[in-house]
């Protein structure tokens, strides 16, 4: 009983020396460690200097006497514990994506479906295989945040189409095909509107069909060059068009009542005489 009481005791010096040299309760450590891994050599520095030392019960430096008291401790297995290698995860079956701490991070896609484990180094998530032949380490990524997605280009499906995906919107009814054939530009208005989440579209759409094919085309063009696509907007556009400018008047060229020519003649004659 007296010997756990020693190593407990023990145990909670070196914990309170800890705290003391690592973790002081006074300061942020976010301030002192950017990283995990300056955590780490700060901790490697400490031990260093500790362990250079003249241990206060034993008189000796530890770090001379611990060389010769790992000839007393058995040899670790030549394969670690499976715990050591990290969490337990399962490939997606649909793409090669691992979720660790609600991120998902790539991996090739002949993995879908497998089984891996994931762990943390410093900032970085490792990802291995362990098999009968041994551990490969098949991924390594910067820690991503959650609820995002760390992708790599190494781990591109080859099946998989490059560059940007070109969807063009297909339409569904009639009154939807027919606003597409109004003017090529219809699709691109679509696009567009519903990118900046404009309300009543498909009233929108329903005017426009419902219009002259010149007057719905023009009013498409005037709003894809303002950018408005509001319903209001497209109701006034075609408005617009739709109003009809009144014809000048016919210059009148001939007349249909008796000329006063000859009375002009007449009174000149007259004032001779």
């Amino acid at each position: 009983m007296q010997s756990t009481t020693r190593s407990k005791g023990g145990v909670e010096r070196a914990v309170r020396v800890a705290k003391e040299h690592l973790c002081p309760t006074d300061a942020n450590l976010v301030a002192n460690y950017a990283s995990v891994g300056e955590l780490k050599d700060a901790i490697n520095a400490f031990n260093i200097e500790i362990n250079a030392k003249v241990h206060s019960g034993t008189g000796k430096i530890p770090s001379l006497v611990l060389p010769q008291e790992l000839t007393a401790f058995s040899s670790l297995p030549k394969n670690p514990y499976v715990a050591a290698y990290g969490v337990m995860r399962r490939v997606e079956v649909n793409m090669g994506i691992v979720r660790y701490r609600r991120c998902g991070y790539s991996v090739d896609p002949s993995l879908r479906g497998s089984t891996v484990y994931v762990r943390e180094d410093n900032d970085e998530v490792v990802i291995v295989t362990v098999t009968g032949s041994g551990v490969t380490e098949v991924a390594r990524h910067k820690r991503g945040e959650p609820y995002g997605y760390v992708i790599s280009d190494k781990h591109k499906d080859p099946s998989h189409p490059s560059g940007p995906l070109v969807r063009h919107p297909i339409p569904t009814n009639e009154t939807e095909g027919k606003f597409l054939g109004i003017t090529t530009e219809a699709g691109t208005w679509l696009e567009r509107a519903a990118s900046l989440g404009t309300k009543k579209i498909p009233d929108t759409i329903g005017v426009l069909v419902l219009a002259e094919t010149q007057i719905a085309k023009n009013a498409i063009t005037e709003s894809l060059a303002l950018g408005d696509f509001s319903y209001t907007t497209m109701k006034a556009l075609l408005a617009k068009a739709q109003q009809v400018t009144p014809a000048p008047a016919a210059r009148e060229v001939e007349s249909l009542g008796s000329s006063t020519l000859p009375y002009a003649k007449l009174k000149a004659v007259s004032a001779c005489r």
